[in-house]
């Protein structure tokens, strides 16, 4: 090692040194050795000033090294702030991207509520301010003004001013708040309490509850309201955990009588060709009510939902056949005949199911309905629409909603996959021109369909957890 040799060096030295010589003589070793001495001492020498050369050029070497890192850590700094200006710059740009007012869709997920116009696809954000939100059912309201939302983490009825795109109010209500109805769009919200099987009364102008309705036997169970144009100032509700349909004045907002149905009564719907009422049950019956007397006529075999059901806006009452999905089949009831008519195999748990098409008015809006003999049919457990034909009772295609262009409306940050192995979706909503809103709970993903050509639009990621979709058409004038 270098460093042995410099402490032979050293002590070759000293003895030079007590000797009064600058070489070893001759008198304390004989030649060979001083030979071999000096010519050791000659490559330490050598080793010496080649260490000394690598030190100096380490040292320049560190010191080019600290500029650099000045240097680069300088250009660091002026990127990094160039990324904060642009960011902000972008921020600036999305916030002077408007979005209008009707015609649009308002997709909740846990942070945010983003407003989309399907046309241009832009979107606008807004901050609800309600940390991890867990949106239910929505509904809007006078002539599309505003839209009452269920928000259950905090047990609230959030209202949105669509004119102002903006939250107007938060109304707390009552534990595990479910459906939400606007009967006879009147003035008037109904937001049910599954936990006390309770409707809460809203009235609009003033945004305050103003009266409670229990449609329960035990004091509790999941429910849906119906109301019949046909019967005006009155609604059938059930109740999972009875065997009747409940009879509610809308006016005098209490429970009038109860009808016998079957065990565990949940969906229902209401033909305007057999004016009568369809009830599932969970006992896979179908009760088939008759409203001007409130009796049962009959029960057939069923699911525990119906289609068309309620007023759902992308459903038909005037369709000839009511629809009740089981576990295998998907059993057809022609209202006319109030019959099973044929049943549609299927392998997999169905959703909710539209059997018609939308047209477009002079103005652009979705307001006509035209029949249809397909059924659209939305899969649980897969990415797919199942497109079924009523007159065949087959499946005819199948729609994939997940092999279109992805649009990333996301905050930078959160990542989102390819449309591969996307999960089933949670609701829909229909706007103009037979278009569908799909939305994706598990992924974040909003979906566009286009019904009339049996193919997706476009995906939009939204956020993770999206739970509720709801589209504001055209406004219209509403008064008190």
């Amino acid at each position: 090692m270098a460093l042995g040799r410099i402490g032979v060096i050293l002590l070759i030295l000293g003895l030079v040194a007590g000797t009064g010589s600058g070489y070893l003589s001759a008198s304390l070793m004989n030649q060979p050795t001083l030979d071999a001495l000096n010519s050791r001492l000659a490559s330490a020498m050598a080793e010496i000033s080649t260490t000394t050369s690598k030190i100096t050029s380490l040292e320049s070497e560190l010191a080019a090294a600290r500029t650099s890192a000045q240097g680069t850590s300088k250009v660091y700094s002026e990127a990094r702030m160039e990324l904060e200006s642009l960011s902000r710059q972008l921020k600036e740009l999305r916030d002077s991207i408007s979005v209008p007012l009707e015609n649009v869709a308002y997709v909740f997920s846990p942070n945010k509520i983003t407003i989309v116009d399907p046309n241009t696809l832009n979107t606008k954000a807004i901050d609800h301010g309600i940390p991890e939100a867990r949106w239910g059912k929505s509904v809007a309201a006078e002539g599309n003004l505003y839209i009452f939302v269920v928000e259950k983490k905090n047990n609230e009825v959030v209202v949105i001013n669509t004119d102002k795109q903006a939250i107007e109010k938060r109304i707390k209500v009552a534990p595990d708040l479910a459906g939400i109805n606007n009967p006879f769009v009147g003035e008037e919200i109904w937001v049910r309490s599954d936990a006390e099987g309770t409707y809460y009364v809203i009235d609009i102008e003033s945004l305050e509850i103003i009266a409670k309705v229990t449609t329960a036997l035990t004091g509790t169970g999941h429910g849906d309201m119906l109301w019949m144009s046909d019967f005006p100032g009155k609604a059938y509700v059930t109740n999972a955990k009875d065997a009747v349909i409940h009879v509610v004045d809308l006016e005098e907002k209490r429970v009038t009588k109860t009808v016998p149905a079957c065990d565990g009564t949940h969906g229902i719907s209401y033909s305007m060709l057999s004016k009568m009422a369809y009830v599932s049950c969970t006992s896979n019956k179908v009760a088939v009510i008759d409203p001007a007397t409130d009796t049962l006529v009959k029960t057939l075999e069923g699911g525990a939902n119906v289609y068309p059901g309620m007023q759902e806006p992308y459903l038909s009452h005037t369709s000839p056949f009511i629809l009740s999905p089981m576990s295998d089949k998907i059993n057809v009831i022609d209202v006319m005949k109030n019959e099973v008519v044929g049943s549609i195999p299927i392998t997999s748990r169905v959703g909710v199911i539209s059997m018609i098409l939308e047209e477009e008015d002079e103005h652009g809006a979705g307001k006509h309905h035209k029949e249809s003999n397909l059924v659209f049919a939305l899969d649980r457990t897969r990415p797919y629409i199942n497109v079924f034909n009523l007159e065949s009772f087959s499946l005819v295609s199948k729609i994939h909603t997940s092999g279109v262009e992805i649009i990333d409306v996301k905050e930078a940050g959160h990542g989102h996959g390819g449309g591969h192995g996307r999960s089933a979706t949670s609701e829909v909503s229909v706007f103009t021109a037979g278009h569908l809103f799909l939305m994706t709970r598990g992924d974040g993903f909003l979906t566009i369909i286009d019904m009339e050509e049996q193919k997706p639009l476009a995906n939009l990621f939204v956020e993770r957890g999206v739970s509720a979709v709801i589209f504001i058409g055209m406004h219209e004038e509403h008064g008190h």
